[in-house]
């Protein structure tokens, strides 16, 4: 642009402030429209975000005994894994005291992770029925929750030396045989004090287990710890059934199904309650072949180093 070019633009405006002023108002528009632009495709939104798994928020409804449970609205709370693979991964809490529920479950013939209380009156029997089938076991470790509710025998609880926690561990993992990994039963109140998950990471970090944050509370360190710890890791994203009924399973399972259908890795929890065992034998029948089931093991950070085998048939069937 040279001199007299720029000159002669001075004087119109001069003559016409009008125009200058449409001008300048035009120009902002621009530059806002822009800026809103590159933000809004700088943001993830829920379905085309291949990279990060589905997150919720929490609300102040009981569950597992009392603890604060997910909510129906999407909380921007960061990524807990960077999933290597898209897909469902699904585990079942609270097991080991109905064995009819095991073998519903085994029968379903997907990998299934079983997470089995240490204290319960077939815990052995459902370990060695599960790690039979192919299917990975956790420890379901009782905790302690906010508010005094009773989270079993054997729980870890604030206060407790480190001593004390690795005997509560060690008779947790005598109790599991061919346990893999551990997550929380209850334990709002012991998840989120960083020095005793601290404490327990540490020990946990000795015996080769990887770790999953139930997330039964947002304030929940776990997941952090643990991988502060080296731990391999993961973090809950829904549950399936924090409010009763069938059909509220149903809804959270084909919820998650379609996040995983559209890139997501998406790790649930559910509970061996009849209508949760219900909701997934009628959705296990009717879900889209195209859906990838995953063990929980394909879903931690770091990946986990022992060899996957796929489910087997079920004795008996």
């Amino acid at each position: 642009m040279n001199i007299s070019f720029f000159v002669r633009f001075v004087r119109l405006a001069a003559r016409h402030p009008a125009l200058w002023i449409g001008l300048t108002a035009a120009c902002l528009l621009a530059v806002t429209l822009l800026a809103t632009l590159a933000l809004w495709c700088g943001t993830d939104s829920l379905l085309s975000a291949p990279h990060a798994p589905a997150q919720r928020a929490f609300s102040a409804a009981p569950a597992e005994g009392g603890d604060p449970v997910v909510s129906e609205d999407l909380a921007p709370l960061p990524p807990a894994h960077a999933p290597v693979l898209a897909g469902l991964a699904i585990v079942m809490d609270d097991l080991g005291e109905d064995m009819q529920a095991v073998q519903t479950l085994l029968a379903l013939r997907m990998p299934i992770t079983f997470a089995i209380w240490p204290h319960a009156r077939h815990a052995r029997e459902a370990a060695l029925a599960a790690h039979a089938a192919g299917c990975a076991v956790l420890i379901h470790q009782p905790m302690e929750a906010i508010g005094g509710m009773n989270p079993g025998p054997n729980a870890l609880r604030v206060g407790m030396s480190s001593g004390r926690m690795e005997a509560v561990f060690r008779q947790s993992l005598a109790r599991v045989p061919h346990a893999e990994g551990l997550n929380n039963h209850m334990g709002s109140r012991f998840t989120s004090r960083p020095e005793e998950v601290r404490l327990f990471c540490g020990i946990v970090a000795d015996s080769g287990l990887f770790v999953l944050d139930s997330v039964t509370h947002p304030a929940s360190v776990l997941y952090k710890e643990a991988r502060a710890a080296g731990i391999p890791a993961a973090r809950r994203d829904l549950f399936l059934d924090a409010k009763p009924g069938k059909a509220v399973a149903l809804a959270r399972l084909r919820e998650a199904a379609r996040l995983a259908l559209h890139g997501k890795q998406v790790i649930v929890i559910g509970h061996p309650r009849a209508d949760t065992l219900a909701a997934l034998r009628e959705w296990n029948s009717t879900r889209d072949p195209g859906l990838r089931l995953l063990s929980l093991r394909d879903c931690l950070t770091p990946p986990y180093a022992a060899p996957w085998s796929p489910v087997q048939h079920v004795p008996g069937e």
